[in-house]
């Protein structure tokens, strides 16, 4: 649907959400040898400014030793029981990732902070992930 006013522009209309949820999660400090990286706390916090800012979004943001396999596994819970129907769920990840190669394709899993660069899979969080898609594939998009 176009706004109305607005020449020359498709500028969609934004459709009304009960909750509009981002979870920003950035990591470029590891603790197990894992190399660093630049600018993932600092893209992530430019990031939360523009969709607070510009979209209305409730925003928390989980950095360097507050992402943890254990509390991105509570971070991941809690935002799945507290999402419903009419809410928009913006998830975001700065860091380092892997995959993993399954049988329909490969499965992408990122690295908490304590991973360890001697069992990167072992240590990588994806149980969550996939339980966090499988709780909200039971929503439709209209």
């Amino acid at each position: 649907m176009l706004v109305p006013g607005i020449v020359g522009r498709n500028v969609v209309a934004a459709r009304r959400f009960n909750k509009n949820i981002a979870v920003l999660v950035a990591i470029d400090r590891y603790s197990n040898g894992v190399p660093e990286l630049r600018t993932p706390v600092s893209d992530a916090t430019a990031l939360a400014d523009i969709l607070r800012g510009l979209h209305g979004f409730d925003v928390e943001i989980v950095t360097n030793e507050g992402a943890t396999r254990t509390g991105l596994n509570c971070l991941l819970s809690r935002l799945a029981a507290r999402v419903g129907n009419d809410d928009r769920v913006f998830f975001y990840f700065a860091g380092h990732g892997i995959a993993h190669q399954a049988d329909d394709g490969p499965k992408g899993c990122i690295l908490p902070y304590e991973a360890d660069r001697r069992s990167v899979e072992g240590t990588a969080l994806i149980a969550a992930l996939r339980r966090l898609t499988l709780d909200t594939e039971q929503w439709s998009a209209p």
